[in-house]
């Protein structure tokens, strides 16, 4: 569920809030990560501080369930038409048919997936998926973003072919300092194509 964890910190809100993604982008600019500025105090700061504020509006809770009333409806209906399109498109990407059973698990990944979103959202450090660019290049030993298949271990130097895992990956602590620290809690798991040195 990498489309509510890479895209943007507000995607999981819905349609209703593009407006704030570009609002990020336009004040803290782009950096290649997957289109999020890059780390600094005053972005995090504001990234952690909006999703916050958009949160308290209907609750934590109220993202894994739909609610009848709740204080912002149109917000509300917005993070639910979200997880709605996630579930269409997990279903047709699949070929899923339309049974109780693949309803129940599907949303229960999505919950789960909405859960772990929020979570990151809005710690003052920041926690992202990190996905490797088909071509990067791979050293043995020298490369902590990426973790090799078995198959390539012997690999010395190459480059990235197929990703089968993201990287997550955190910068600063826990009190959105020290942002210019980078650390792969988990390296993204890859296949190598090995190059001549």
């Amino acid at each position: 569920m990498s489309i509510f964890l890479t895209r943007n910190s507000v995607c999981i809100f819905g349609e209703e809030y593009t407006d704030l993604s570009s609002s990020f982008t336009k004040l803290f600019g782009k950096s290649g990560i997957d289109r999020w500025p890059l780390p600094s105090e005053a972005a995090e700061r504001w990234r952690s501080n909006t999703v916050d504020s958009i949160v308290s509006k209907i609750g934590k809770d109220n993202f894994l369930n739909k609610l009848v009333e709740v204080q912002d409806q149109k917000l509300a209906n917005s993070a639910w038409h979200q997880r709605l399109w996630a579930a269409k498109l997990i279903f047709e990407n699949l070929k899923l048919e339309d049974l109780p059973e693949n309803v129940t698990h599907i949303s229960r990944i999505i919950n789960k997936a909405v859960a772990l979103a929020l979570q990151m959202f809005i710690q003052r450090s920041r926690i992202q998926l990190t996905i490797p660019k088909i071509g990067e290049n791979y050293r043995q030993g020298s490369s902590a973003s990426l973790n090799v298949m078995p198959d390539c271990e012997d690999v010395e130097l190459g480059t990235v072919m197929f990703i089968l895992n993201p990287g997550l990956t955190k910068w600063g602590d826990v009190h959105g300092k020290n942002l210019d620290q980078r650390t792969d809690l988990v390296p993204s798991l890859v296949i190598v194509e090995e190059r001549e040195l």
